[in-house]
């Protein structure tokens, strides 16, 4: 693993800070999807499997969201990246940036563990974020 220069490093950074946000952003999101399918009631048959225009204007809408996109986006890199760590990754990266607990020195004393077992652990954390920035 190479040095990873300050603008690589404070993007992968800020994929795992915005996790929380991009969650809400989706859920919010997610209302709109779940209204998509509800039928308007005009009196009128309606031929099976038809799709309408406000459905159709609705789903092109939600897929050209880039608000939307962005936030889907990241938490996947992110999701990918703590899909390739262990249980003790997870944890930090849970009181670090989910639970928002700024003082490493609480985070070590939570978790139980050396400082250098969390610096490399954070470390292979924001690498594998980085790589699968990369990726996509």
């Amino acid at each position: 693993m190479s040095r990873l220069s300050d603008k690589e490093y404070k993007e992968a950074i800020g994929y795992l800070r915005r996790f929380n946000s991009n969650c809400v952003e989706i859920l919010v999101q997610r209302g709109d999807i779940i209204t998509i399918g509800s039928p308007k009631y005009d009196g009128m048959p309606k031929p099976p499997y038809n799709i309408s225009d406000p459905v159709s204007d609705t789903i092109i809408k939600l897929e050209e969201n880039p608000i939307l996109n962005r936030a889907i986006h990241e938490w996947q890199v992110v999701r990918q990246a703590l899909d390739m760590t262990d249980k003790m990754t997870h944890d930090i990266f849970r009181e670090e940036f989910e639970l928002n607990e700024r003082n490493r020195w609480n985070i070590i004393e939570n978790l139980h563990i050396s400082e250098d077992q969390y610096k490399r652990r954070r470390k292979k954390l924001i690498y594998l974020v980085h790589e699968n920035i990369n990726k996509k």
